[in-house]
């Protein structure tokens, strides 16, 4: 917790509980009227970073990236909401982009070779309706890392 106080001289110090990280977004401590340090931060230079999710006027963004096992999945819950979004695999081996109706189903509109639409394709990264929305799955053979966005509007 922090707070604002004002001192002998008349000017302004923020008074905290604990340290803020360097560059970290500060934000509200609750009903306790002080602030925090967040995960986020602005850089000297300007660099944003520790953001997992943007919402804005009932859209969506979702960045994040995750380590996939050989034949594993990642669920993406956006059940009822279309939206679009790219995933690049491994160290820029995939790549692809693709976008979702409301109803669930998945189009690539732009691929790799080694990227498909259908779920335990083999030999392939699969992007498809899993029926509750999209999801992920590695077949390439071997353990990949997966940075993907997605955006979606939620109706």
């Amino acid at each position: 917790m922090a707070i604002l106080n004002n001192n002998s001289s008349g000017f302004n110090d923020t008074v905290a509980s604990a340290n803020i990280a360097d560059n970290a977004v500060v934000t509200g401590d609750g009903g306790s009227k002080g602030l925090q340090g967040s995960v986020v931060t602005i850089s000297d230079t300007g660099a944003i970073s520790g953001v997992v999710s943007v919402s804005m006027l009932n859209k969506t963004l979702v960045m994040t990236r995750v380590s996939m096992l050989n034949a594993g999945l990642k669920n993406l819950y956006v059940d009822g909401n279309t939206g679009y979004g790219e995933i690049i695999i491994g160290d820029n081996e995939e790549y692809a982009q693709f976008r979702w109706t409301s109803t669930g189903v998945v189009s690539l509109t732009f691929a790799t070779a080694n990227i498909s639409s259908v779920f335990d394709n083999a030999g392939t990264f699969n992007i498809y309706d899993n029926g509750t929305g999209v999801s992920f799955q590695n077949n390439l053979g071997s353990p990949k890392t997966a940075s993907y966005h997605i955006y979606y509007s939620q109706e």
